[in-house]
């Protein structure tokens, strides 16, 4: 998008931008959404948790799409039947895509960072702490961090979202994303099992406040925390 667009998003007001975000989304045309994400970005200083979801939609589709191709191409540069000339161009590839997802994560974790200063809500702010460590993971493919920093993204998530329910439905996806994740990437797995353990057994011990709807909500969340659980408890 050229500087006369967003001098044009710039002048609309922040119900247009949405508009446009949303629009954006319904074309798939994500570059585009980013951009108008970014602009509304600026104009609120609290996103919605639909906001919040429409953000993560933004740069979520991007990055899964330049992560499965830096995925392919350094499978492929390893590949005995390529020649040194193929390989070497190959990487030069890999290199742009890293910088890419490096660049699409550093203004993803900027504006969240952003946020959190203005955000007392801790449903929200759950949120945009589960965001942040689940992204990590795009740098911790291309080997920009350590599983270690994905480890602690993550318990800074679960620390928060330790406010919320223990059925919350925020709180139940960190604990299942950072178990997926930091059990092959942590090296310490019996704790992250622990974690997901008791994450497990207290959303099971206040089951009776559900009511059938709320039940039906989380009812594969905890069926996917018990298999770790049941995966963990073989180690």
């Amino acid at each position: 998008m050229d500087s006369h667009d967003l001098l044009d998003i710039r002048s609309l007001d922040k119900e247009d931008v949405l508009f446009l975000i949303k629009i954006a989304k319904d074309c798939e045309r994500y570059n585009d959404m980013i951009s108008y994400v970014n602009e509304y970005a600026d104009m609120v200083d609290i996103f919605t948790e639909d906001e919040i979801k429409l953000f993560e939609e933004a740069y979520k589709f991007p990055l899964n799409k330049k992560r499965s191709n830096y995925l392919y191409f350094n499978g492929l540069s390893n590949s005995p039947t390529i020649s040194e000339t193929q390989k070497k161009n190959l990487n030069e590839y890999i290199c742009k895509i890293s910088t890419e997802i490096t660049d699409l994560c550093y203004i993803f974790f900027c504006i969240i960072e952003r946020k959190l200063r203005f955000t007392i809500n801790n449903t929200c702010k759950s949120l945009y702490l589960k965001l942040k460590a689940d992204f990590s993971k795009y740098l911790l493919i291309i080997g920009s961090i350590s599983g270690e920093k994905v480890f602690d993204y993550y318990i800074e998530a679960i620390d928060c979202a330790n406010n919320l329910r223990c059925t919350d439905e925020i709180k139940l996806r960190t604990v299942l994303n950072f178990t997926a994740t930091c059990s092959e990437c942590y090296k310490d797995f019996t704790k992250v099992f622990s974690i997901c353990r008791k994450t497990f057994d207290d959303a099971v011990n206040n089951l009776e406040q559900l009511n059938d709807q709320e039940f039906e909500g989380i009812r594969v969340l905890l069926e996917s925390l018990r298999g770790y659980v049941c995966l963990g408890g073989s180690f």
